[in-house]
């Protein structure tokens, strides 16, 4: 967690919300961030993808951490949510690949930022 939670604490201003997909919500606390949306985990169940886009949009939130790849139980991100997917892909960019444990974690920023 430690690279992870770095770059959500450097990633811009320490009262900015962050936003961290699909899992991982133990990056907020330990980076002292909050999150820009309502969901936690985005994961199937109770989710609404357009609430996570509206609110980002809202937030002009500046970073994302994000793993496009799902607990090996669900279907990969870009299918469970195809709207959120399209969305991080057209408003944000990799500033940083966070490779742990087997997993590559994305350091996103919106494109707009610096």
């Amino acid at each position: 967690y430690r690279r992870t939670v770095d770059y959500a604490r450097r990633c811009g201003p320490p009262d900015e919300p962050i936003f961290v997909a699909p899992y991982m919500p133990v990056v907020y606390f330990l980076a002292g961030r909050s999150n820009a949306t309502r969901y936690d985990l985005t994961i199937p169940g109770n989710v609404d993808g357009q609430r996570i886009i509206d609110s980002l949009e809202s937030a002009k939130t500046r970073c994302i951490v994000y793993n496009p790849v799902m607990y090996p139980e669900f279907a990969p991100f870009r299918e469970l949510f195809p709207e959120v997917s399209r969305y991080l892909a057209e408003q944000y960019r990799t500033k940083r690949r966070i490779r742990s444990g087997g997993e590559t974690w994305l350091g996103m920023i919106r494109r707009d930022a610096r």
